[in-house]
């Protein structure tokens, strides 16, 4: 929707309307000119100018390709989750899934020193794992 070449040679009120738009996507798509320009402080003229310097006829034809862009990513969302989800269950269903689950058990029960690493959400599994572990491990654990 943006093409690097072009977003390369905006001007400054170019740049700032591109920045508005890509954090507020949602609430463009519905707005009118004036609206947008009240919201930017930026002329209705210069948005007509910006919309099209993009290639487009004009602020109209602007949203509504801006709407079939959210729509994809959305698609394209679901999409990512559903092959993710499974991909999941086709590894877990798999006839050797124990058997490399039981090897990684094994792998963890020999081990002197285990250590647990996370940031951020996997900070708090890397902790919740090893307080599991320490309950019923003799080796070491970190965390």
């Amino acid at each position: 929707m943006f093409p690097y070449e072009v977003v390369s040679k905006f001007t400054e009120t170019e740049l700032h309307l591109y920045r508005y738009i890509m954090d507020n996507p949602e609430k463009v798509m519905y707005m009118r000119v004036r609206e947008l320009a009240d919201e930017t402080h930026v002329s209705a003229a210069s948005i007509v100018r910006f919309t099209r310097k993009l290639g487009y006829d004009g602020f109209s034809e602007f949203k509504v390709q801006l709407k079939q862009a959210s729509k994809e990513k959305g698609k394209k969302k679901t999409a990512d989750t559903i092959e993710v989800l499974e991909e999941f269950f086709e590894r877990t269903l798999r006839r050797d899934y124990d058997e490399i689950l039981d090897k990684a058990v094994d792998v963890i029960d020999d081990a002197q020193l285990v250590v647990f690493v996370g940031i951020g959400t996997s900070g708090i599994l890397a902790e919740y794992g090893s307080r599991f572990f320490f309950e019923f491990a003799e080796a070491d654990v970190l965390y």
